[in-house]
């Protein structure tokens, strides 16, 4: 994948997968999460695994890579 070291890429802090003839981007999405008042259990954690890991509202991460 010469072209991404090109000066003419303008496209930076993305990862790509690159592979079998394949040429993917890739990108890190985040939830709203669930915030706790205190240090959450393991059990608090169990609790709320449906919530932490539902990805139907999700958007793309704000923060960048590197």
């Amino acid at each position: 994948m010469a072209y991404l070291m090109t000066e003419e890429l303008t496209d930076t802090d993305s990862v790509f997968i690159v592979g079998g003839g394949k040429v993917q981007r890739t990108a890190l999405f985040q939830n709203d999460g669930i915030t706790f008042d205190s240090v959450p259990s393991v059990e608090d954690i169990a609790a709320k695994w449906g919530q932490i890991t539902d990805l139907s509202a999700a958007q793309q991460a704000s923060f960048k890579l590197g």
